[in-house]
């Protein structure tokens, strides 16, 4: 796998960085805008929460610095983008795979009437002891959606209702 030097730093993209011993602050901006810092106990630590952070789009990365002062910007956000394009090629694999497969739902409404929806790959039956498990009558659904082609632009998501907020 490919490193790039920076300083002692040596940022891979095989989960394995490596810098000198120590802690590693990342700093980033969050939704509002304000400046965050948390602390790492390793570099790949400190890549591995930007990646979280960034991914989950809770904040916007600024740099690492670590014992040997700050990684450069352009290697975090080439390391960022590398394990961009990695994930992306996970979910279309995985969603090759599962084509044409069911996907499980077990959705609950809170007391105020929101909706969170928990997944189950691919087991029904967990999916239903779940649904009555949690013993909320009228708060619970569950239901199928077939993963489609995605290559198919009119492709259309197949929900089948197993177990209706009633039943």
């Amino acid at each position: 796998m490919a490193s790039v030097r920076t300083s002692a730093y040596k940022i891979r993209n095989d989960g394995k960085s490596t810098g000198p011993k120590g802690r590693y602050l990342f700093w980033y901006r969050d939704e509002s805008g304000t400046s965050r810092v948390e602390s790492c106990d390793s570099l790949q630590d400190a890549l591995d929460t930007a990646w979280r952070k960034e991914r989950d789009q809770r904040c916007t990365p600024h740099t690492i610095e670590g014992p040997d002062g700050a990684v450069s910007e352009t290697d975090l956000q080439g390391w960022l983008d590398a394990r961009s394009r990695e994930a992306a090629a996970e979910r279309r694999r995985w969603h090759e795979e599962r084509q044409g497969q069911p996907i499980y739902y077990v959705q609950i409404r809170s007391l105020d009437d929101v909706e969170g929806a928990y997944t189950i790959e691919d087991d029904e039956q967990q999916a239903l002891r779940i649904a009555r498990d949690l013993k909320l009558p009228g708060r619970v659904k569950v239901y199928s959606v077939i993963v489609p082609d995605a290559s198919d632009p009119d492709h259309v998501e197949n929900e089948q209702v197993i177990l209706d907020w009633n039943d």
